[in-house]
C-alpha cells in the first residue's frame, strides 16, 4: 500500500532511464522543522515512517511526534516500525 504523504514529501529521482521515489527528510523539514539535528537514528525511523504513513498504524501523528523529539528529548509515544532492509556492518 503506497504512503498517504500528508506531508508531501515525496520526491522523484531520474537516473538514466529509470525514475525512483523516494521520501525526503529535506521536504519534511517545511512543516517540521529542523530535522537535520536529530540523531541518525531517528533519521532513519523518521524515513521509514514517511514511507509507511498509511493513516491507521503509522499517521501523522507519529511522524510529528518524532520531530517532537528534538523539543523534549524524550518521548512515551509507541510508534510502528517497519524494517525494510537490514544492514550489518
Amino acid at each position: 500500500m503506497p504512503s498517504l504523504d500528508s506531508l508531501k514529501t515525496r520526491k522523484s529521482l531520474t537516473v538514466g532511464p529509470s525514475t525512483y521515489d523516494y521520501f525526503s527528510l529535506k521536504a519534511a523539514e517545511k512543516t517540521l522543522g529542523k530535522l537535520s539535528r536529530l540523531p541518525v537514528s531517528l533519521k532513519v525511523l523518521l524515513e521509514n515512517l514517511l514511507r509507511n504513513e498509511n493513516g491507521t498504524t503509522v499517521t501523522v501523528d507519529d511522524i510529528k511526534a518524532i520531530a517532537q523529539w528534538l523539543v523534549d528529548r524524550r518521548s512515551d509515544r509507541e510508534i510502528a516500525f517497519r524494517p525494510a532492509r537490514v544492514l550489518m556492518q
